[in-house]
């Protein structure tokens, strides 16, 4: 069962209230220790809207925002360290702005400390401390930790194996549209792990992950289809779907469109 293991985007949750700022208004504020100016100065010299773009001024505004305590500010230290942009990359110094954002109660710093924990990034590999953390952002809604804490009960990394509680996380993400959740849901009804087997239920989630660009997900409809497993048998939608996975590089559906167009 496959999680989601990618460092989320820069946050730019204030962004949308001040975007036609005058930005000479926004350096006065911030010069004058706005947090929520430095925060919004820092977006904008990282995106280049409105301003020259630079790492290194938006690391600056950062900065100044993030030692006031500012959660968002420190969060995008963290992925400015995290990714390199403009600085020496560094997972450590990613991690320091990360735990502070995360003690706020930052979902996504939270998240991101789960996936380094995990991996091993900057820090001694631990799936109990990623669970902490995943745990932390699941519970405030973050799709990215629920599915990740979905699979950790699935595969039983850093917690007892439970079927039940992957299950009840990989929901909580699917119904928030999160395509690997919906995967993985349709994989446990078809196989009735932490469920009653319903081949009709496997077929839903994969239908809607599916539609979603899921490649695994179009590659077991068709499947679906082509057996008759919780929906009418059908082979003009059994190809469909193969096709569709094929074209999206899924080696097993390439394979079961040729068997079933001989």
């Amino acid at each position: 069962m496959r999680k989601y293991l990618v460092f989320l985007l820069l946050s730019c949750f204030a962004i949308s209230c001040t975007q036609q700022e005058n930005i000479n208004d926004l350096i006065k504020k911030a010069e004058q220790e706005d947090v929520e100016a430095q925060f919004n100065l820092g977006y904008y010299y990282h995106s280049g809207e409105g301003v020259e773009q630079s790492e290194k001024k938006a690391l600056y505004w950062w900065q100044k925002a993030a030692k006031q305590g500012h959660a968002n500010s420190q969060y995008n230290l963290g992925v400015t360290y995290g990714k390199g942009y403009g600085v020496e990359q560094s997972y450590k110094k990613a991690i320091y702005w990360w735990q502070k954002a995360a003690e706020q109660g930052h979902a996504e710093a939270q998240f991101n400390l789960g996936v380094v924990h995990e991996k091993g990034y900057g820090v001694e590999q631990s799936y109990e401390k990623a669970i902490h953390w995943y745990t932390k952002a699941a519970e405030q809604g973050s799709v990215r930790a629920q599915n990740n804490l979905g699979a950790s009960y699935y595969n039983g990394y850093g917690v007892e194996q439970s079927y039940p509680h992957a299950v009840y996380w990989l929901t909580k993400a699917a119904e928030q549209g999160f395509t690997e959740s919906q995967y993985n849901l349709g994989i446990a009804y078809e196989k009735g792990y932490g469920v009653e087997q319903s081949y009709e239920k496997a077929v839903y989630w994969y239908t809607k992950a599916a539609e979603q660009g899921n490649a695994n997900a179009q590659n077991n409809l068709g499947v679906a289809y082509h057996n008759g497993n919780g929906v009418e048998q059908d082979k003009n939608k059994a190809i469909y779907w193969f096709r569709k996975a094929c074209e999206n590089s899924n080696d097993d559906a390439c394979k079961n469109l040729n068997r079933i167009k001989k």
